[in-house]
């Protein structure tokens, strides 16, 4: 199809495609002259991929380009490339030792492998800093409700994640999935509170 076809179909304008060409986030079009190409059905998806990350991850287009540099370099392992996709809903923050000390007891505790460079492990770390400041339990047994909590979630995202398809699609779900669970989550957190409250200081 050519960019007017692939335009309409996608409803990406031809202006927002030439763009996305230029930066290198959706691969060139079959050349067939000068100026023209065709497209196909990866370009539709691939627009697709694009517009979710950006208006509903609120990715900026150059987390989109890192993102789908890897989703097409195959010789990215599939791990590394889920974990990116994880850690570009946050942004990265710089840490004291004692936090980057007490988010690294946690994992080692839980043997679970979060790499110090993730913007995950920064959060974490940061997090932890905070509970230990107020004197909350920063170990494995005094999160354990937050714990179980995440583990399901995991797991339930992990059913919705389509693993048959390209990798741009999966970091597309990783990356869709994070952000509305993580809203999700916090929605209902602040609900349940409002509910509690609202029973307890009946009257």
């Amino acid at each position: 199809m050519k960019m007017s076809e692939l335009s309409s179909t996608s409803g990406v304008s031809t202006a927002s495609i030439k763009y996305y060409l230029r930066e290198g986030v959706m691969p060139a079009g079959q050349a067939t002259g000068p100026r023209d190409a065709d497209y196909d059905e990866g370009h539709v998806e691939r627009l697709e991929i694009i517009r979710n990350l950006r208006d509903t991850a609120q990715l900026s287009i150059a987390t989109v380009k890192r993102l789908m540099a890897a989703a097409d370099d195959e010789t990215v392992p599939t791990g590394q490339l889920v974990a990116m996709a994880h850690s570009s809903v946050l942004t990265k923050r710089e840490i004291t030792n004692q936090e980057r000390e007490l988010a690294a007891q946690l994992l080692t505790a839980l043997n679970w492998t979060v790499p110090e460079r993730s913007p995950v492990f920064g959060q974490l770390a940061h997090l932890l800093g905070i509970l230990k400041q107020g004197q909350a339990p920063t170990d494995p047994e005094g999160l354990a409700p937050w714990l179980t909590a995440a583990e399901q979630v995991t797991q339930l995202e992990l059913g919705l994640t389509r693993t048959q398809g390209s990798r741009a699609l999966l970091v597309h779900d990783v990356v869709i999935g994070t952000y509305l669970s993580n809203q999700l989550l916090v929605t209902l957190h602040m609900a349940a509170q409002v509910n509690q409250a609202m029973k307890q200081f009946a009257g």
